[in-house]
């Protein structure tokens, strides 16, 4: 739902998710989700639960939105 949300929203440009549950299905939905948001500069997603595939859809939204900034790190 969160996802669906961000995909058109147009005035949020920062979300702290620290600490919760995310796993690499949902990186992956919330990536999918900001990149169509070019409000969106700044998401926190430090100490979830993905794995090597939530770190790698990440990394591919880096270098696809240069002017976003994640801090992301995994267990």
């Amino acid at each position: 739902m969160l996802s669906e949300a961000l995909r058109i929203n147009s005035t949020l440009v920062s979300l702290d998710l620290q600490y919760n549950t995310i796993g690499d299905v949902g990186a992956r939905s919330l990536s999918e989700a900001i990149m169509t948001n070019p409000t969106f500069t700044r998401l926190d997603l430090r100490d979830n639960s993905y794995g090597e595939l939530g770190v790698q859809t990440l990394s591919r939204l880096c270098k696809a939105n240069s002017s976003l900034k994640i801090k992301y790190t995994r267990f």
